[in-house]
């Protein structure tokens, strides 16, 4: 905008909560409304209310430090939506609960993470899909005690992996066999970077929501945006065979996974959506996340009973339901509660 030969760099910015807002230069009832008559008479009855208010360009910059931009959909892209919940381990249930709140990958424990919650997502038809996962909004009041509005106590991501390649590769896995990830951040939303192009040949595929520390409760939202249909089945887990920790090599890093460096200023942000971030300084990285990766659960052998005389098939049917204990059990268990249970049955 002009006023004579000077020119006016304005912003119009909407305030969608009605409540507080700018006042700074060019706000309601500021000067600069009066030292500038031309352009006040032309943004007549648009000098701002309580759902929009005007700012110097350079006032935007220097006052604001996060920009986001939201995505609409239109026809016809549709949503499914998932709920679902990162829970510790409750042994004292009448059915013990195992954790599904194990945190990103760990060399600490390396097959952890794929005990977080799981879910397949089918495709029939090649579709273009983007997801994005979301926690409660702590805009809105909780009863929690440690409730504080926008303060987000877990850092949230997810992975998209092919069902064939978890299934294959287990603990052996790394970033490279991952279709998309989000990268951590303790927000009310993360999502993938870029828009999906899913491919029935690949399908199913496997959405891992979790936390980037591990024993972090939450209930989470899992949104799937897909332009043909999807069948979403939650909470299942893909079988993989049980590789040991020290047999996991040490290559092809999960570097994404670890928290990027961050600004003084940035202390909400636990990761980067977009691959490494172009910022100065040596990576910092917890002391357990490291690249090693591990499976999930023991494989599923098949209980056979054998028959013959002699009693032969009674213990046929004892060591048929051994397996399906140990098969059935094992991926709820953690290492030490593996140890003892082989070591109860005599096979440690």
């Amino acid at each position: 905008m002009y006023e004579g030969k000077t020119v006016l760099r304005l912003l119009k910015l909407k305030n969608p909560w009605g409540k507080a807002g700018w006042v700074g230069p060019w706000s309601q009832g500021a000067k600069e409304w009066t030292t500038y008559p031309r352009v006040a008479e032309e943004l007549a009855g648009e000098r701002g209310d309580e759902t929009f208010f005007w700012m110097w360009e350079q006032d935007f910059y220097d006052n604001l430090n996060t920009l986001y931009v939201c995505r609409m959909f239109k026809e016809p892209w549709q949503c499914t939506r998932s709920k679902g919940k990162w829970l510790r381990e409750d042994l004292t249930l009448p059915v013990p609960r195992p954790s599904t709140a194990m945190g990103a990958p760990s060399s600490k424990n390396p097959s952890a993470w794929l005990q977080n919650p799981q879910f397949l997502l089918y495709v029939e038809q090649k579709t273009s899909c983007f997801i994005y996962l979301s926690q409660h909004d702590t805009r809105v009041r909780s009863d929690t005690k440690d409730w504080k509005p926008n303060h987000y106590r877990n850092a949230i991501g997810f992975v998209v992996v092919k069902a064939a390649a978890l299934e294959a590769k287990g603990a052996r896995a790394r970033s490279s066999d991952l279709v998309a990830m989000s990268g951590f951040r303790r927000d009310r939303d993360v999502a993938t970077p870029f828009t999906l192009n899913l491919n029935p040949k690949d399908s199913p595929y496997v959405v891992i929501p979790m936390t980037f520390e591990p024993e972090k409760e939450g209930g989470f939202m899992l949104n799937i945006w897909h332009k043909s249909p999807v069948l979403v089945r939650g909470g299942e887990r893909v079988r993989v065979v049980e590789v040991p920790a020290e047999a996991v090599e040490e290559q092809d890093e999960w570097g994404d996974m670890a928290p990027e460096d961050k600004f003084p200023d940035d202390d909400a942000i636990q990761g980067d959506t977009g691959g490494r971030a172009a910022r100065g300084g040596d990576e910092e990285r917890p002391a357990d996340a490291a690249p090693a990766v591990g499976a999930s659960s023991a494989a599923r052998a098949p209980a056979r009973a054998a028959t013959g005389a002699d009693g032969a098939g009674a213990s046929g049917d004892l060591a048929s339901a051994l397996v399906t204990l140990v098969t059935e059990l094992g991926p709820k268990l953690n290492p030490e509660q593996r140890k003892a249970l082989a070591e109860a049955l005599g096979v440690a």
